[in-house]
């Protein structure tokens, strides 16, 4: 005998969808916070959708979308502003490129002997040259999203009249979407940009990334936060005003060192540390102010193991400018006003200024 239910009697049942939105985990893209409090610019999306002409605007209709920064998991608000170095003289005409000097300083005999000027020596008229060197940012155009199907950046399309009956506010859906991937793409660049170390820190018997053969036999210890101190202060690395420098662990790392006994007894964690830092904040041993975050590379070796990296800098080692804020920007041909595509734009300038000041410490 055939029941009455949604098989057999379809027309009497429907779905709703509720405007509550869930969870996605994301990353707090650590290194994109990093960049926007150093050049104080964020990306902000408009509220509506379409040319910025009479008629030729919509995208309010419906349900808040919420926020990009809604999903992420809390780790920070905000890492050491001068880590980076802002060149304010990108984008100003003429030329796309700024070259920074760097004074380079002779190494000679400072031997009491060698400096002395007995009586009724003459010294020299013969001058000697100092030198320097150079840094170039260079001003580039930067868009997204990008489509991995095609290879390239290719904007969110959305229609005006399916979008006044959405759920959900389509300028709200398309913006979150456009915010999550510049900062997932800034965050890209400067994760990068500190990855370009000029000395690797390696812990003791790994001699390079593929030694490792079984996760973990090359853990992250105290060892290697002191190793690493020495290293950069033998290269003298300038510190921070605070007179520490920065450390930033993947939750590996932190998961290993937590287990250090050593780092254990002399770490603390300052519940007063300063809010900006509220989250990514690990620890703080010695010279060292350690955060966390889920963005490091850790690439697979030729044994198939991940190797984490760890990232260690003084002030003055990645430079980066902006031309023009980074904004959303409409392609004209919007259908009479129907139809809106869109992408994100931003003028900016990123390099490494000297590698010098940066340490990678790989562990597995």
């Amino acid at each position: 005998m055939p029941l009455i239910n949604r098989a057999t009697l379809p027309q009497e049942f429907f779905d709703i969808t509720s405007a509550l939105l869930l969870k996605q985990p994301e990353p707090q893209y650590l290194h994109a916070t990093l960049w926007k409090m150093a050049l104080s610019a964020s990306f902000e999306t408009d509220a509506q959708l379409g040319l910025m002409v009479p008629g030729r605007e919509f995208g309010s209709a419906g349900a808040d979308y919420g926020s990009a920064e809604d999903d992420r998991l809390s780790l920070s608000d905000g890492l050491y502003d001068t880590s980076l170095t802002v060149i304010p003289e990108l984008g100003q005409a003429p030329g796309h490129t700024v070259r920074l000097n760097r004074p380079v300083y002779a190494n000679t005999t400072y031997t009491e002997a060698s400096r002395e000027v007995p009586s009724g020596t003459t010294i020299s008229t013969t001058p000697q040259s100092v030198t320097s060197e150079q840094a170039n940012l260079t001003l580039k155009r930067y868009a997204g999203p990008f489509d991995q199907a095609h290879g390239q950046v290719r904007p969110y399309g959305v229609g005006r009249f399916d979008s006044s009956v959405m759920l959900h506010r389509s300028a709200g859906v398309a913006g979150r979407h456009l915010r999550r991937d510049f900062d997932r793409t800034l965050d890209q660049f400067v994760r990068t940009l500190f990855d370009q170390a000029a000395t690797i820190i390696r812990p003791a018997g790994m001699t390079n990334d593929d030694t490792s053969a079984a996760a973990g036999s090359f853990p992250f210890s105290h060892s290697m936060l002191v190793e690493t101190e020495a290293n950069m202060d033998d290269a003298n690395i300038p510190t921070f005003p605070n007179g520490k420098r920065v450390m930033v662990l993947s939750p590996r790392q932190c998961q290993q060192i937590a287990q250090d006994a050593q780092f254990n007894r002399q770490s603390v964690f300052a519940p007063d540390f300063n809010p900006i830092f509220a989250g990514t904040y690990f620890r703080s041993i010695g010279q060292w102010d350690l955060f966390k975050s889920t963005t490091l590379a850790r690439p697979a070796n030729a044994n198939t193991i991940p190797i984490h990296y760890a990232q260690a800098w003084g002030p003055g080692a990645v430079g980066s400018g902006i031309g023009e804020l980074p904004r959303t920007a409409y392609n004209t041909q919007d259908n009479y006003g129907e139809d809106a595509l869109v992408v994100w734009l931003l003028y900016a300038a990123f390099g490494v200024l000297d590698s010098r000041f940066i340490r990678r410490i790989t562990t597995d």
